[in-house]
């Protein structure tokens, strides 16, 4: 985890010239939180050390925390509000299920980031012992079971649509990956 965020501070300190906000990272061994793994731009003060955000991550018997994937998806929100306009929306969301434009963006910049930063088109996690991986490339999820998020499917945006329309946070990771690769996603012909 320390090695990751390590990583992720010096290459976008090299990246953008300027270092992100002071950080500080909660995990302790028995401890989970109410939201698994998240990040908060919220001042925190330890001793004498003021840190601009935080980031926390469960430390339990899901061992989570081995999640190279979340890992640098929680810093990527980092990135998001260090270095650019965070749309501060949040809260709970599920892997297949659509959210509102904001968190969607939230939260699929910080899996595509991930992705990017790891070199690898896998975002997975384990969460209350399930286990789970969405391919950015393929924009498929490992359970077919689960609706995939394709120009037919739910959480595909829709020009037609107003602007506060639910979409699937992958679809956003999925089409970002590719712009960065400069490539579309599976399965879709124009965007």
């Amino acid at each position: 985890v320390f090695a990751h965020m390590r990583y992720i501070y010096e290459a976008t300190l090299a990246l953008f010239g300027t270092a992100g906000d002071p950080l500080v990272l909660w995990m302790q061994p028995d401890v989970t939180w109410e939201c698994g793994a998240c990040t908060s731009k919220y001042p925190t003060t330890v001793g004498v050390n003021v840190f601009a955000s935080s980031i926390w991550i469960a430390y339990s018997t899901d061992q989570a925390y081995w999640s190279d994937a979340v890992v640098v998806h929680e810093l990527g929100h980092w990135v998001m509000s260090s270095y650019g306009t965070s749309p501060r929306e949040g809260g709970v969301h599920y892997v297949g299920q659509p959210t509102l434009p904001g968190q969607a963006w939230s939260e699929g910049f910080a899996t595509f980031f991930s992705s990017l930063a790891r070199g690898n088109q896998l975002y997975f996690d384990k969460q209350n012992g399930n286990f789970f991986w969405f391919d950015l490339r393929e924009m498929a999820y490992a359970s077919r079971g689960m609706a995939l998020p394709t120009a037919d499917g739910v959480g595909y945006p829709y020009p037609d649509d107003p602007i506060l329309q639910l979409m699937d946070e992958n679809v956003v990771a999925a089409m970002s990956y590719a712009m960065a690769l400069g490539s579309q996603p599976a399965g879709v012909t124009a965007l």
